[in-house]
């Protein structure tokens, strides 16, 4: 072999060990450069807490805890609770004769000092739950110490009561709630220990709350729109309608 074809070969060799040419990917140019991109698509076609389409509507999501505040300009409304009530026919604890209704300032002490003997006593100021007082007896101090409502862009909330023609309104305490809302959606939660429900940004509509109360259906609407949508409900007993 002469001296120009050890040359040539030498120089192949090179050329292959150096790695230029295809790099095993297509790309001609040899450029080992690896793509750092790491961004990975977080989007999803399902809204984050479901949605009236998305299936995972997360209720823990949307329930309202009511918050430590004062309350100012409280509407108290007194209803007769002793046996010579004016009560109209075929009417409820929520019918019955309003003894008084005034507005106090603040929270505070006071005294049921009316002419009846017992009383049944609502207080309720906005943005805070209605606080409910049963059997105040003549002369007894009741503390008005309301609970309220934190600011969401929209919201749904209230106390639920069973009334009765024969005895006095009930809380519907830590009740498990059914809810049907607009586009399907479907969600459950409990009243607390003082009958209140409370739902924040929900889809806007119409909802219907149902449960089983004394072995009886009952469905009571609300309705989410901008804002509070703030409503006690009430129903008749069943045990009332035997």
């Amino acid at each position: 072999m002469n001296r120009t074809m050890l040359v040539l070969l030498a120089a192949i060799t090179m050329l292959a060990a150096s790695g230029c040419g295809d790099n095993g990917d297509g790309d001609p140019s040899g450029d080992a450069s690896t793509d750092t991109d790491s961004d990975t698509d977080t989007d999803s076609d399902t809204e984050a807490d479901g949605g009236p389409d998305g299936g995972g509507f997360d209720v823990s999501e949307h329930l309202i805890s009511p918050e430590s505040a004062v309350a100012e300009d409280i509407t108290v409304r007194v209803r007769c609770g002793s046996g010579g009530c004016d009560e109209p026919d075929g009417g409820s604890y929520f019918d019955i004769e309003e003894v008084a209704e005034f507005v106090v300032p603040t929270e505070g002490d006071y005294v049921a000092d009316w002419d009846d003997f017992q009383y049944f006593i609502f207080a309720s100021a906005d943005g805070f739950f209605t606080q409910f007082f049963p059997w105040v007896n003549e002369g007894t101090t009741y503390s008005v110490d309301l609970d309220g409502i934190p600011e969401y862009g929209s919201a749904v909330a209230g106390v639920i009561f069973a009334t009765q023609d024969s005895y006095a309104p009930s809380l519907v305490t830590d009740q498990a709630v059914h809810v049907v809302g607009p586009g399907g959606l479907e969600f459950d939660f409990d009243t607390d220990a003082l009958g209140r429900y409370g739902l924040h940004d929900l889809p806007p509509g119409s909802y219907s709350l149902q449960f089983d109360f004394h072995e009886q259906a009952i469905a009571l609407e609300v309705t989410s729109g901008d804002g509070l949508a703030y409503e006690d409900l009430h129903f008749e007993d069943p045990w009332e309608m035997d």
